[in-house]
């Protein structure tokens, strides 16, 4: 399972709009930068922001693992490009160096994703995630995509719409819970042709076009079907 690799924007809303516990709760490997952990923690509680306390017992409790970007020429290549900060550039090389998923929103870091052939997701994929491993409601996901709006997150109305659109959709063909697969198990003979499907299990992965959504704004969407556990949300392989 690829590590994902958290930029500061994701951390700052999912904990904003009081979904912290979902980083906990799911069972990728998750890491940041130094600097990203400087931004959402330190600078965070020197202003007396409450989220940054709610982050800093993540990192103390190890959800998190801060990690260095070792390739000084790629930082300092990406540095280069207009816009783009050092929190975004960390994030990236780490992310390519540790074969992970940069989780990112910023666009001019998402053009450099494409360059370096790096896989992102971004803010709402973490949401769906949590939706698919039944962590919070599909109800609650749209909530928090509404207060995140609210409260600056930023996405164009297609987007927005195309964000609703695909958390409605995103446990349509889900599996079975274990009780009736197991029951099934027990029932059925195996054929051949039902050897040539394949049931996803907690922890297994699949692809989804990624690259395809890269110009929606979040990596979920463009040119995806349903969104479900079969495809067990992209770019884990």
């Amino acid at each position: 399972m690829k590590p994902l690799v958290f930029n500061a924007t994701p951390l700052i809303y999912i904990t904003k709009v009081g979904l912290a516990n979902i980083l906990e709760q799911l069972k990728d490997r998750k890491l940041t930068s130094p600097h990203v952990k400087r931004e959402v923690v330190d600078k965070g509680k020197r202003r007396g922001i409450p989220d940054a306390i709610i982050l800093d017992k993540m990192f103390t409790n190890h959800v998190f693992k801060v990690t260095e970007a070792k390739n000084k020429k790629l930082l300092a290549s990406l540095l280069e490009t207009k816009g783009l900060h050092i929190t975004d550039a960390e994030v990236l090389v780490i992310a390519r160096e540790q074969n992970g998923i940069a989780v990112i929103d910023d666009e001019v870091a998402r053009k450099a994703e494409q360059i370096f052939a790096i896989s992102y997701v971004d803010t709402p994929y973490i949401l769906m995630r949590a939706v698919l491993h039944r962590l919070i409601t599909k109800e609650k996901a749209k909530q928090a995509i509404n207060e995140m709006t609210r409260t600056g997150w930023r996405c164009s109305l297609e987007s927005y719409a195309k964000i609703m659109e695909t958390i409605e959709r995103c446990d349509k063909g889900q599996e079975r819970n274990p009780t009736e697969k197991a029951k099934q198990k027990t029932s059925q003979q195996p054929s051949k042709e039902q050897g040539k499907t394949t049931n996803v299990e907690e922890g297994s992965t699949r692809k989804i076009p990624i690259k395809k959504a890269k110009k929606e704004g979040f990596g979920v969407l463009k040119g995806s079907s349903a969104f479900t556990a079969k495809d067990e949300l992209t770019a884990q392989n």
